[in-house]
């Protein structure tokens, strides 16, 4: 069942439409009050000598629904529900062929902002990491994370592929395999 506003005007006469277009002229000019408070302000006669009635204002939510900058504003986001996160299990093809990974890095920008981006070989796995500086701890610490990830799946990082940027002593010490 669909309402349109031409089937709803066949519902009244001419003139309690003029009407109902003054009780929306009124609601636009008075900054768009709720209907409820619209019908309080032409109730109370607030508005001395106006030609809108509360029939007209109701007439006017009939015919035209209710006035779209009334809603815009006044609803709020519902939180969503989160979804628990399900892991895949790696497949046993790529466990058994590419169980080595070789690891190719380097940093990329974003607005100035550095990120680590890495990607193996064979598997393509892409991942990319907000590092808050470009110095040998940070480099450290972000390569045993993406090391890490590989081993809680099954995979060693057994060679990195990197320009100068990563030849820092003690990076040896971090890709070893635990």
């Amino acid at each position: 069942f669909l309402s349109t506003v031409a089937h709803n005007k066949q519902s009244f006469t001419k003139s309690q439409i003029r009407g109902a277009d003054a009780a929306c002229t009124l609601q636009a000019i008075l900054a768009w009050p709720s209907v409820k408070t619209l019908k309080q302000i032409v109730a109370t006669n607030s508005i001395k000598n106006t030609p809108v009635t509360i029939n007209d204002v109701d007439r006017a939510e009939f015919t035209y629904g209710p006035a779209l900058p009334t809603l815009q504003g006044k609803m709020t986001r519902s939180t969503p529900t989160s979804k628990p996160t399900i892991f895949a299990p790696v497949p046993l093809d790529l466990l058994e062929h590419h169980s080595l990974v070789d690891l190719y890095a380097d940093f990329l920008f974003v607005n100035g902002l550095p990120f680590m981006h890495t990607k193996s070989k064979n598997i393509n796995f892409l991942s990319i990491q907000f590092c808050k500086a470009r110095s040998a701890a940070i480099i450290k610490q972000s390569l045993k994370y993406i090391k890490d990830k590989y081993e809680s799946r099954g995979l060693k990082v057994a060679h990195l592929h990197a320009d100068n940027e990563f030849n820092i002593i003690g990076l040896d010490d971090v890709l070893k395999p635990t």
